[in-house]
């Protein structure tokens, strides 16, 4: 954002330089006329105009005098009025916003958004899930291609390095309730966490490592959850194989509705508040809710059904990824989802 504040400040500098210059031979036209013709201040101005933009307009039956002051006039005029056209365009090029600069300011009116890092594979397909849920994100990778590609998605995503804080603070790490280190460097994911723990003492950090060696690592660094991709793939694969059916079900995309597992966090003033699972789960029928917690306590798992939902309460919940972006969205306070 800097960047662009420097480049805009600049352009209007520019700018004023075109528009003073060309003022000045103007005047001096327009007097230097009134001066040499005894013209009046609007002939004399007249004349000036369509001598340096070499327009023309019939002859005014100048004195010798007026012919050599023109021929000057001309000669350095009609450069200065160039340059200072030429200057006015560039300058309102510059002036106007790139899409990275748009971005920059979509993501500093985000609050509580999640922060990617990494387009890659992993990255993308994270991005793609947000985006289908519509939860605020913004995504950060160097390849400026692969940022063009998910900002005609709907996303946000920012060209940068991930492992400066700078680029982190214009995403919103300040703000931010999450962060996904998933780059294809484990070096770089534990530099990205390292800094986004100490640019925001409270996020949740995701970190991915790709060697089982980093794990440790990266949770030093500051990472909430560390996530190997290999080891999971794996386990998922196991699991098809001792649990044909089960993970038939579990392993679906969300685009071939099949069930999702999402946590829940009951704000104050949103719908959730003051309701039974059983009534919300009456309503919302598709919903299964899997563990309930009271404040930070352990979850307690087959909740009873009786059980008033409080501000502050967890619910992990599972069902079709419609279904529980409706339910994310009854868990928010009316306020956010007004504002939404």
């Amino acid at each position: 954002m800097r960047q662009y504040s420097v480049q805009y400040e600049d352009a209007r500098a520019s700018l004023a330089r075109a528009l003073l210059s060309l003022l000045v031979v103007v005047s001096i036209g327009t007097i230097g006329y009134m001066l040499i013709e005894g013209w009046d201040v609007w002939t004399s101005l007249f004349f000036t105009v369509i001598s340096i933009t070499t327009v023309g307009y019939g002859d005014y039956g100048l004195t010798e005098m007026g012919e050599r002051f023109t021929a000057v006039l001309l000669l350095g005029g009609l450069g200065v009025a160039t340059y200072s056209l030429s200057q006015m365009v560039s300058a309102a090029v510059r002036m106007r916003p790139s899409v990275q600069d748009r971005m920059i300011r979509k993501a500093k009116r985000m609050s509580s958004q999640f922060i990617v890092c990494g387009l890659g594979q992993v990255g993308q397909h994270i991005c793609e899930s947000l985006i289908e849920v519509k939860h605020d994100f913004v995504a950060i990778d160097m390849d400026k291609a692969v940022v063009e590609r998910m900002v005609a998605l709907g996303g946000t995503a920012l060209v940068g390095d991930a492992t400066c804080d700078e680029i982190l603070l214009l995403a919103g790490v300040e703000d931010a309730k999450c962060i996904a280190c998933v780059t294809q460097s484990d070096a770089d994911n534990i530099v990205i966490a390292l800094s986004a723990r100490h640019l925001n003492a409270d996020i949740k950090i995701i970190g991915r490592v790709d060697c089982d060696s980093n794990v440790l690592k990266c949770e030093r660094a500051g990472s909430d959850i560390t996530v190997s991709p290999a080891r999971s793939g794996a386990h998922q694969i196991v699991q098809c194989m001792l649990n044909p059916g089960l993970a038939n079900i579990l392993s679906r995309e969300p685009s071939e509705n099949g069930f999702s597992l999402i946590e829940v966090k009951v704000e104050q003033d949103s719908e959730l508040e003051g309701v039974t699972i059983l009534e919300y789960g009456s309503a919302h029928p598709e919903l299964i809710f899997v563990a309930h917690a009271r404040g930070g306590a352990v979850p307690q798992h087959r909740p009873s059904r009786d059980e008033v939902l409080a501000a502050g309460d967890t619910l992990i919940v599972a069902g079709g990824l419609s279904e529980l972006a409706i339910c994310t969205r009854d868990a928010a306070a009316e306020l956010r989802r007004a504002a939404a």
